[in-house]
Order: C-alpha cells, then structure tokens, then sequence
C-alpha cells in the first residue's frame, strides 16, 4: 500500500538496498554525518529550542503541539530555510497528517493489500478495493507534502535572482 500505491517507496525508509538507497545516505551522511557539518545548525537548534521554551512556559497544557512545532520547524528550516508560523502552521500540518497516513498504512493487517500484494491490481470500484481510494487521497497529501516546500524554495530562488 505504501509503496506501490501511495509513493513512499521513492522514501530512504522504504527503499531497498542497492545503489540509489547508497547515493541518497551518502547525501545525509554530508550534510549531517559530522560534528562539524552539524555545527552549521546550531543557530537555528537554539533559537527554536529557545520559542519551544516559551512556548511550553506559556501555555503548558500543550506539550504535544509545542513538540510536533519544534520538530517541524527545524527541520523545515534547515531543509527548506521555512520559518514555522506561531500556533497552528500549515506545513507543520501537512506533516503531520502525511505521517500520520504513512503510519497507518505501514501498521501490519491494516490493509489485506499489504499481506496480498497482487491485490493492488483490483480497480477502486470493485468490491472490498475500497483501499484503492483511499490510497488516491493519500497519495494526493504525499504529493502536497513533498512538493508544497519544494515550490516554496524554487520561488525563494526566483524572488532572489529577479530583485
């Protein structure tokens, strides 16, 4: 389900070892495999670590959500230069939901597809292929999560180049 008919195999979570899974840790591995590459982050570990503090001063009660913002907004930002809005951000969001779906899908016996895989040949309409549809909207919310950041840094580039 998740690879084949959603689109998480292209994912260094699911892919299977070989070349491509090689090239994409030796990618990681440049940009996070060294203390000293590592340092370069320090700034922006310290000041989101710093509005989480806050944030959890502020309103205690929810731990969670400052959680989920603090991650996202690091990793948005080290990845994409994104600064998370204050409160409820929608790429914090989009993130959330789209691992919340992968989640789902990789739980085992949470879809027949994933026991049998010759089933994800059966069309949407058929009966019990309802998993069919719900890999399309699934899909859709990958799609949305990969790409959304992506154009947000291909216009940063534009609006850099053009002024």
């Amino acid at each position: 389900m998740a690879q084949d008919l959603i689109g998480w195999g292209n994912d260094l979570i699911l892919q299977q070892y070989g070349e491509r899974f090689r090239q994409i840790r030796r990618m990681i591995h440049k940009l996070f495999g060294s203390p000293s590459s590592v340092k370069a982050f320090h700034p922006i570990q310290k000041y989101v670590t710093l509005r989480f503090v806050q944030n959890v001063l502020n309103k205690p009660e929810e731990l969670a959500a400052h959680v989920r913002n603090a991650i996202g907004a690091t990793i948005l930002k080290i990845l994409h230069g994104y600064d998370v809005q204050e409160g409820n951000d929608p790429l914090v969001e989009l993130t959330d939901k789209a691992m919340a779906q992968f989640s789902e899908v990789t739980t085992p016996g949470a879809y027949l597809v994933n026991t049998i895989p010759i089933l994800k040949y059966l069309p949407s309409w058929f009966p019990g292929a309802s998993f069919q549809k719900t890999a399309l909207l699934y899909r859709q919310t990958l799609r949305d999560f990969l790409e959304t950041p992506y154009n947000m840094v291909l216009e940063q580039m534009v609006n850099i180049y053009e002024a």
